[in-house]
């Protein structure tokens, strides 16, 4: 987690949810971050492009770890592309091994699962299936 004294110049990401994008909440605290909902967006760059911004400076800035939880009900393709950006840049970071990342899935959701393992197999980041 964030030391209490370590300071980042960069405010937290909220984006709600809409019928075709999760809802997004991102905080420099560190504890609590999260992608949550169906990410089939028309244009999945500009969607996930602050998301993907926001990630790169926290990584740049923070020496601490992050908690991110991703629970999506559906991921169409470009956002499985993006997604994978972002948590690219995470695993290049020098605390990606501090970093708790849930990939949260109805257990009776295959394809999820299977995005949930790939992304394991994909990265070099400890990603729990929960």
């Amino acid at each position: 987690m964030t030391d209490a004294n370590e300071h980042i110049d960069f405010a937290d990401l909220h984006m709600a949810a809409t019928e075709e994008t999760p809802e997004v909440f991102l905080t420099c605290k560190a504890v609590g971050c999260y992608l949550k909902g169906r990410s089939l967006p028309e244009n999945a760059f500009e969607f996930y492009r602050p998301i993907i911004a926001w990630i790169k400076a926290y990584v740049d800035v923070s020496k601490s770890g992050l908690d991110l939880t991703l629970s999506f009900d559906y991921l169409n393709s470009s956002s499985s592309r993006f997604l994978f950006e972002m948590l690219h840049a995470m695993s290049l970071s020098q605390a990606s091994e501090s970093y708790q990342i849930k990939w949260q899935v109805d257990p009776d959701d295959e394809l999820m699962l299977e995005k949930g393992e790939e992304l394991q197999r994909l990265l070099k980041l400890k990603i729990e299936i929960v």
